[in-house]
């Protein structure tokens, strides 16, 4: 990338011998030093370096395959970046690798580099790498590494003949216990990268999800707004989604043209040149001059009216001024906010209905995702309506989570708008028509038919409300549990059991009425008994390691470590405990709690010694956060090392 220049104009009529600045011979490894350290995200900048350095070589070597990158784990901890491009010889591994600056992309603005530190990066991680370049039929494999002074050295470990096509790759050796910080850096950095130039240990990368404004800009979920350019993700905290009247929880990715900002040294951020704030300004106003016209084109490119009536809702969602006055229109129709439900219908639902319930306008929100089941008659919803819903639904391929957040419009006469999907007009008769599965005993001589009366009851599809449900509407074929109180007692319980059982149903029941429901359903079991054996039995699969590491996680004063990042810290034991805070232990963490909040059990813990803070005084204790963590990562190097 052509670097932007700084023109100076100096004038001096001083008198006395001028003395040209420079860099000292003996600070030549401190400078060094300094370069390598540039960076606060390591595992982000090794993947970011690396693999810009390779799609550059792509560009230069007019290669349209993709680049290949394959992540570290627990049993393989390397990561490995590859290429088919230019490759490189000798001499061209010597002149790179070998002088901080050096740099062939300074002319060009197709290239991404052009400060001369990026493939050096390695060493802000580890001592040692391999680069095996290949070009022209020659192999050779490089070893790059620091002595124990720090100076930088290469070692030609071998060069051979070879068929294998021209390229590079890069491999490097990581901490086993951060290699998932090396699965996040990439899955951020590659969901911006063109599809077809970058395979992820053999993947396609998943790409961010935007709604187009212009060919270049895209509204997307999240909080924080990005620039693309070549490739690089940089954060930009002047694209102001509220001021661009984004609602909560939106924001912008613009992708510029190479050289169409600046950066700092690191990469990391934006550096706000004239350059920069011209390009976020041009940003500014494409979108604002093209965001309204962008909202009909895309809704006027839907497959059909119920694509273009979704379309609508999701950018409803996403800008604070459209509102259910704006008009939008598809091949010439104007897309209604609600449409009428002929006569009074029964929204389908997981808790009990009563005729409040019913509507006679259904909200476009809705209707994207409704069925409108016709030829429903009753005066209510059932229990065994709603599990007849369910059985159509499995019958028809689809799965309980793609029908439990969905609505059911259960009307007497058929829908006639022409908004509706076909697809989704359901017969009432066709569904009715599936039998429920029965059970032929309860009991010694207690057949199904012969239970009588009703019960408050929770089940997989019914987590959040409680239905009332006939005794014979039961299924013992599945989990039957119970617990004693009225409907709302049960709330407590049935997160955990859906968490265990794909199917199951909790009854709740009055104290006179458990001796008759244990009778009626033998096999019934105590909620509080079933749930702690489940427990029992999970805690047996707990690995060791993964409490120790939750166990530091809770000891007090560990907090605050969130927000520092191991490898930037020379006290090992700071850096231990740092690294325990990044471990995802969001499984074990929801586990737990979900046992504790109904059985009132903490899982058994290791002890684990207690961090000592009084080394740091300055860091503030134990409770609370950093005020800011780079200066934190300062403070804890500069005592550590001045003991040491």
């Amino acid at each position: 990338m052509i670097a932007t220049q700084k023109h100076r104009n100096v004038m001096s009529h001083l008198p006395g011998e001028k003395v040209q600045m420079g860099i000292a011979a003996a600070a030549v490894q401190h400078i060094m030093d300094q370069l390598s350290d540039l960076y606060s995200d390591r595992p982000y900048a090794l993947v970011r370096e690396y693999s810009t350095n390779a799609l550059d070589s792509h560009v230069a070597a007019g290669q349209t395959r993709p680049i290949e990158v394959e992540l570290p784990g627990p049993l393989e901890p390397t990561l490995v970046i590859r290429d088919f491009g230019v490759g490189m010889s000798i001499n061209d591994v010597r002149d790179i690798y070998s002088q901080y600056g050096a740099s062939t992309k300074r002319d060009s603005n197709d290239f991404n580099g052009t400060l001369g530190f990026g493939c050096k990066a390695a060493f802000a991680y580890t001592d040692t790498f391999v680069v095996k370049a290949t070009q022209n039929g020659v192999r050779m494999i490089v070893s790059v590494s620091r002595d124990e002074k720090g100076t930088g050295e290469m070692t030609q470990v071998d060069t051979r003949t070879t068929d294998e096509p021209n390229g590079v790759e890069v491999r490097i050796t990581v901490n086993p216990s951060e290699a998932h910080l090396f699965v996040q850096a990439a899955e951020h950095m590659f969901r911006f990268w063109p599809k077809g130039s970058v395979l992820v240990n053999g993947q396609e990368p998943k790409p961010f999800e935007g709604i187009p404004v212009t060919d270049s800009i895209y509204i997307t979920p999240g909080d924080e707004s990005y620039i693309v350019m070549a490739g690089v993700p940089y954060p930009c905290d002047r694209l102001s989604a509220y001021n661009l009247g984004l609602s909560y929880g939106h924001s912008i990715v613009a992708f510029v043209e190479t050289g169409a900002v600046n950066f700092v040294p690191s990469r990391e951020a934006l550096k706000y040149t004239s350059v920069t704030d011209a390009t976020v300004k041009q940003i500014e106003r494409d979108f604002r001059t093209n965001v309204q016209a962008a909202v009909q084109t895309h809704i006027g490119k839907a497959k059909d009216r119920a694509d273009a009536m979704e379309r609508m809702i999701k950018w409803s969602s996403a800008l604070r001024s459209i509102t259910t006055s704006t008009v939008f229109t598809f091949n010439g129709e104007v897309i209604p906010w609600t449409l009428p439900i002929p006569g009074d219908a029964v929204p389908g639902s997981t808790h009990v209905l009563s005729r409040s319930s019913w509507q006679q306008q259904a909200p476009a929100a809705a209707i994207a995702k409704a069925y409108f089941v016709h030829g429903y008659d009753k005066a209510s919803f059932t229990a065994s309506h709603r599990r007849k819903l369910d059985m159509w639904a499995a019958d028809k391929g689809l799965t309980p989570n793609s029908t439990k957040g969905c609505f059911w419009y259960l009307t007497k006469d058929k829908p006639d708008s022409k908004w509706i999907d076909q697809a989704r007009l359901v017969k009432w008769d066709d569904v009715n028509a599936f039998k429920l599965p029965r059970a032929a005993s309860s009991g010694a001589g207690l057949t199904r038919k012969s239970i009588s009366g009703s019960y408050p009851v929770y089940d997989q599809d019914n987590t959040t409300y409680y239905m009332e449900r006939k005794a014979s509407d039961i299924d013992s074929t599945q989990p039957v549990l119970y617990v004693e109180g009225n409907g709302h007692a049960g709330r407590r319980y049935v997160e955990c059991l859906a968490d265990n059982y794909d199917k199951f149903t909790l009854v709740c029941l009055a104290a006179n009425r458990v001796a008759k429901f244990q009778r009626d359903f033998p096999q019934a079991e105590k909620a509080y008994d079933a749930i702690d054996r489940l427990y029992q039995a999970w805690v047996k699969t707990v690995k060791a390691e993964d409490l120790r590491l939750f166990a530091m996680r809770q000891a007090y004063g560990c907090n605050k470590l969130t927000t520092l990042k191991g490898y930037q810290i020379d006290d090992p034991e700071v850096a231990g405990w740092v690294s325990a805070m990044t471990v995802d232990l969001t499984t074990l963490t929801e586990k737990r709690n979900l046992f504790y909040r109904v059985l009132g059990k903490q899982t058994p813990l290791p002890p684990v010694p207690a961090f000592d803070w009084s080394k740091y005084p300055l860091l503030g204790g134990m409770y609370g956060s950093f005020a800011d963590a780079a200066h934190a990562v300062i403070y804890i190097n500069a005592v550590y090392n001045k003991e040491a």
